[in-house]
């Protein structure tokens, strides 16, 4: 999960993994949008410091951990990303997994979870298109919908659950 630092997990240690994937994440973090993104995710959120975890926006920090500019160090691992529109979908109801029957979670859901959502898809087609421009193949499931929410992670981990566990698998 945490579809930004997965990425740069990879990057950094190409040794150590095989297979990466990517739900709902912006990995473009150097740039203003994706400064922002990082900050709403650690600040708001998290209610941590980005001061702390790269500095201020002019550190070199910001750049050495964006994935997508620093994507050419994905070449030869298996890379799964999804994300999708932010419109409602088949969990955003008020009977979906992580609503539950409350009508304040699903106004949450259909609001802050779209909102972050449109965000990350934007992040993950300008991905694709950096992955792209280096000859780097991946496997992509754009949504048609959905939000920023639990439920659609849960599918996506099936849905690539299989390259995960393939690369998983020790060599005799």
């Amino acid at each position: 999960m945490a579809g930004t630092s997965v990425l740069q997990l990879a990057i950094n240690y190409p040794d150590l993994y095989r297979a990466v994937a990517s739900y709902s994440g912006c990995a473009r973090t150097s740039d203003p949008i994706g400064r922002a993104y990082v900050r709403s995710v650690v600040e708001v959120r998290g209610r941590g410091s980005t001061l702390n975890m790269w500095g201020p926006d002019s550190d070199p920090a910001w750049v050495d951990n964006d994935p997508y500019v620093n994507a050419d160090g994905l070449r030869g691992t298996e890379i799964y990303l999804s994300s999708g529109t932010g419109l409602p979908g088949h969990l955003d109801r008020i009977d979906g997994p992580d609503v539950g029957g409350s009508p304040t979670k699903l106004v949450e859901q259909a609001v802050v979870g779209a909102t972050i959502e449109s965000v990350t898809n934007r992040c993950t087609h300008e991905m694709k298109d950096r992955l792209d421009s280096l000859g780097i193949p991946a496997t992509y499931n754009f949504r048609d919908s959905g939000t920023h929410s639990w439920g659609y992670w849960q599918e996506d981990l099936h849905d690539s659950w299989p390259m995960l566990a393939s690369a998983m698998e020790m060599s005799p």
